[in-house]
């Protein structure tokens, strides 16, 4: 991005150096993938949003769309994207047809003190058979193996936050009847076992990948939560003796 960012911006870093402003012109560079950052991340986020709409049943308009990028700023540039994105997104939900337990909800741990919001925690086919599954979308230019953390925390989550305050199992209540109470049952004995991450792309299409959320993930999840937790803290800070000398 800094390279990019120096030759589409040569006019402006060379006004810079003109000035005799050289820490201008170096921050403008280093500063660019931020910048992109943040105009990719608004793209993403109305993604997530289309998401949302769709699960409840209203799904986003092309109008709502372009309004919601233009409040965010969003460079008209990515516009064509993001809706080629939302639609690789539709796409992936019609192939895949999953059953939709929870669509953008807060899900907690209390043993383990986190929280965290899912885009969809369904079923869906895994292999040759329905599995339970967390859906995850990534806007991403890659889908990396670090997302089987975030996804495996997903699914150790203890309990869903409703939007009236209230708690609800992961699993939800399926109906009243014997064969619909006897398969809510199995599906809490089998839990969360696979994640699913759907990366849109710009020309409508997307990628999968496919996660096996084991024991041993979720012990590096912790890892690495229990290391966040003690930056937050100052465990390392507080550890350092005063100087006496």
């Amino acid at each position: 991005m800094a390279a990019q960012c120096a030759v589409d911006d040569h006019d402006i870093v060379a006004a810079m150096l003109a000035k005799d402003d050289k820490a201008a012109a170096i921050n403008h560079i280093k500063g660019s993938r931020f910048r992109d950052m943040n105009k990719k991340a608004n793209r993403g986020t109305i993604v997530h949003a289309a998401v949302e709409a769709y699960l409840n049943g209203k799904p986003m308009t092309k109008k709502q769309m372009q309004d919601r990028l233009d409040e965010t700023n969003t460079p008209k540039a990515l516009w064509q994207s993001t809706a080629g994105m939302i639609a690789g997104v539709m796409e992936f939900l019609f192939d895949a047809e999953p059953e939709v337990f929870y669509g953008e909800h807060a899900l907690y741990n209390r043993t383990h003190e986190y929280a965290g919001t899912a885009d969809i925690l369904g079923r869906l086919r895994v292999g040759g058979a329905q599995h339970n599954a967390v859906i995850d979308v990534k806007t991403s230019k890659s889908i990396y193996d670090e997302v089987a953390l975030q996804l495996v925390a997903y699914a150790r989550a203890e309990f869903v936050g409703l939007n009236d305050g209230t708690e609800a199992p992961l699993i939800p209540d399926l109906g009243k009847t014997v064969a619909k109470k006897k398969l809510r049952q199995k599906l809490i004995d089998e839990g969360f076992q696979y994640g699913i991450v759907l990366r849109p792309k710009a020309n409508g299409t997307y990628e999968r990948a496919d996660f096996t959320l084991t024991d041993e993930v979720f012990q590096m999840f912790l890892a690495c939560l229990a290391v966040t937790n003690a930056g937050d803290n100052d465990v390392l800070a507080r550890s350092r003796r005063p100087n006496t000398n």
